[in-house]
């Protein structure tokens, strides 16, 4: 670990004492002031209290196995920083992290008090921006109407993989309000794939969606995924039905490969 990027981490680690602060105003004064590297970006927007790393990291597996020039931001990382912001399946390098986090530092004087993730977020825009990324697979941090990746406002497709009772003292204590908070994410006439299947909160997300024109795609109805054996799912998209071998094990994933696929 060079000195430069163990300085550029202590500083932004430094601004984790601000805490989570579920806002917008930030985050758009910063994107502003850097050019809004967000603008021109095309995305699969990932939200959801469970699966939507999964959904995220099989998203943009298969763009890029499709031959795209992916782009992949998740949260938190497992073992180091740069895995939170990947071009085409490759973690940034210590270097080129040293160098964008030096350049945020520099520039923070004159940008509102951004958090470590807001600050994380925008270094990702301007590195998709930079690479040339065709398309972005982006996971929301937490929550979703205010979280800090909101500010991108076309995406591709916005996706919902699942409602939980989560971060209740942040969210809502109900699946109804978590799923408005989560559906915050969905856009003005974008498509929205919606894998819930909780009967309230996929009830206020399908209301949503339509009143924002989205015509959902709900899984039950429109796709679905079921597990063959420990490898292998069975997923449908409308009448196109095939069976997939998964690289995830785990009970929940046929339904986030499910929504992946949809």
């Amino acid at each position: 670990m060079s000195a430069s990027y163990r300085e550029a981490l202590e500083w932004l680690y430094s601004l984790s004492a601000r805490g989570v602060r579920l806002e917008l105003d930030r985050m758009r004064g910063g994107c502003a002031h850097r050019g809004n590297p967000e603008r021109g970006l095309k995305v699969v927007h990932v939200a959801g209290s469970n699966g939507k790393g999964s959904v995220t990291a099989m998203v943009e597996r298969v763009l890029r196995e499709a031959g795209f020039r992916t782009g992949m931001f998740t949260s938190p990382h497992l073992h180091r920083y740069g895995e939170r912001v990947r071009i085409g399946g490759r973690p940034l390098g210590e270097g080129e992290i040293a160098r964008r986090l030096s350049d945020l530092r520099e520039d923070a004087p004159n940008m509102p008090p951004l958090t470590f993730f807001e600050h994380t977020a925008l270094l990702a825009f301007e590195a998709f921006r930079d690479h040339g990324c065709e398309v972005v697979a982006l996971e929301v941090g937490l929550g979703g109407r205010l979280d800090a990746t909101n500010v991108v406002e076309a995406p591709l497709v916005s996706c919902v993989t699942s409602i939980s009772l989560e971060h209740r003292r942040i969210l809502g204590d109900t699946h109804e309000a978590i799923a408005k908070e989560k559906g915050g994410i969905l856009k003005k006439g974008r498509p929205a794939v919606i894998g819930v299947r909780h009967p309230g909160a996929r009830r206020v997300l399908n209301g949503m969606a339509r009143r924002r024109g989205c015509e959902p795609w709900l899984i039950g109805r429109d796709f679905d995924g079921e597990r063959v054996d420990l490898r292998r799912a069975r997923l449908r998209v409308g009448e196109d039905e095939r069976v997939h071998r998964l690289g995830l094990a785990g009970a929940h994933q046929a339904e986030n490969a499910a929504v992946a696929r949809a």
